[in-house]
């Protein structure tokens, strides 16, 4: 499974070291069109939160004019404590600015919650082509994960939804459209 995750190291946005310094670097890739963007986690109780994930998203946006099949392909946002507005702010730009081709979103232990997490499924809707959703350790619960559930693409490999609030509502919407490996 490692090895089809990696990328030729042009097409990778990766970014590490102080919260701020790995956002500004990550931004630069995007508006140079990299296709994946991963912003590792800096440290307990730091990260880009709210603000760096609507500035992430904006530059998402932004750059929506390379050709198409050329956009974002994966997403990984691990640990940046981001809540509701930035998941909000990262599930329009993925509305708009996802590639066709879009394969992997990783927005684990962030501070999501109901209303983020639904927002960011009407933007999986668009994610025919989504294998990989690591959604852990956040906060959301039943409600959004029945939304989740509507939502999921078709070639679903890997969903982890572990460390998250969901109780048995949500286990049976999982468990009503479940065909990969799900984890919670």
């Amino acid at each position: 499974m490692a090895s089809r995750r990696r990328k030729k190291d042009e097409d990778v946005a990766e970014v590490w070291g102080s919260a701020a310094a790995d956002l500004e670097r990550a931004l630069t890739k995007v508006r140079r069109g990299e296709r994946i963007v991963r912003l590792f986690q800096t440290g307990p109780g730091q990260g880009t939160g709210d603000s760096g994930a609507a500035d992430l998203a904006k530059a998402l946006v932004d750059c929506h004019g390379q050709p198409k099949g050329n956009g974002l392909v994966a997403l990984r946002l691990r640990g940046h404590q981001v809540g509701d507005d930035g998941a909000t702010h990262i599930a329009n730009a993925l509305e708009v600015a996802a590639s066709e081709k879009m394969h992997t979103i990783d927005v684990s232990g962030n501070r999501i919650s109901d209303f983020g997490m639904i927002q960011l499924s009407k933007a999986l809707l668009m994610a025919s082509k989504m294998r990989i959703l690591d959604l852990s350790g956040n906060k959301f619960g039943d409600q959004a994960t029945e939304e989740l559930a509507k939502a999921l693409p078709p070639n679903l490999e890997e969903l982890d939804l572990t460390g998250n609030q969901i109780g048995p509502d949500g286990i049976k919407a999982l468990a009503s459209v479940a065909t990969g490996a799900l984890h919670w």
